[in-house]
């Protein structure tokens, strides 16, 4: 029998805890539902071909992660991030959690850089799950608050 791979860290050398298997979804199905969705969204709001996305928490080789932190990856960068000015804000970070997601979720370092980046005039945010992610983004870029 081959000997198993050990599990990978994540970019910041943090790894997974084992868990036992989720019944609501995970937060990397949440987020790639927001780019679903904005992929037919952006015809209306063509704005919305710039919402991008960190790949902080990614799974990584040791090596890898190296690599990337080396390459300017910063613990704590919120998920999701729309560089498109309204409201009197600069642009709207989102840091993406699970629907049933709490605010303990939240990491130190994830808090520190919501707090930072609304300081520096940017609307920042936490989202319990896409949908939330979703309105609050169309709230934002009609201009409601």
């Amino acid at each position: 029998m081959p000997a198993r791979r050990p599990q990978s860290a994540d970019l910041f050398g943090k790894r997974p805890a084992k868990t036992p298997p989720r019944l609501d979804p995970l937060e990397e199905a949440d987020q790639i539902a927001i780019f679903q969705w904005r992929r037919l969204m952006v015809p209306k709001y063509p704005e919305l071909r710039w919402l991008h996305a960190s790949l902080n928490g990614v799974p990584l080789s040791p090596g890898l992660a190296a690599k990337m932190r080396a390459l300017g990856m910063t613990a704590g960068i919120a998920d999701v991030f729309l560089p498109v000015a309204r409201g009197g804000y600069s642009g709207l970070y989102i840091e993406l959690k699970r629907a049933k997601g709490v605010p303990s979720d939240l990491s130190d370092d994830q808090r520190d850089f919501l707090r930072f980046a609304a300081g520096q005039g940017y609307r920042a945010e936490w989202c319990k799950g896409w949908e939330a992610a979703k309105n609050l983004i169309l709230d934002y870029l009609e201009g409601e608050t």
